[in-house]
């Protein structure tokens, strides 16, 4: 991570939206797994120029865990891995 002052590029994100719900149920109905669904507005900006590289209104990220022996905090994370790696995807593609 640079400095803001010293980067050439800067990239800001938003979460707009989260959710957590079912995913998927045994034979009972019973919940054996969630997704956790979190969007985020993203701007990739070149700084000398202010000129706008790439930006993403709607960015979405999801992670699935085990209802039975995992936690939310672990859809979260898988989540957000997933976001982190469509933005660095976004990033490089143009290099």
């Amino acid at each position: 991570m640079v400095n803001e002052k010293i980067a050439e590029s800067i990239l800001h994100g938003v979460i707009t939206k989260y959710i957590r719900e079912a995913h998927t149920f045994d034979e009972q109905e019973n919940i054996e797994e969630y997704i956790v669904r979190i969007w985020v507005k993203v701007t990739f900006e070149e700084k000398k120029n202010k000129k706008v590289i790439w930006k993403e209104d709607s960015l979405l990220g999801w992670g699935i865990y085990s209802a039975e022996d995992e936690t939310e905090d672990m859809g979260k994370e898988r989540a957000i891995e997933k976001l982190a790696e469509d933005i660095v995807n976004k990033i490089v593609k143009g290099w």
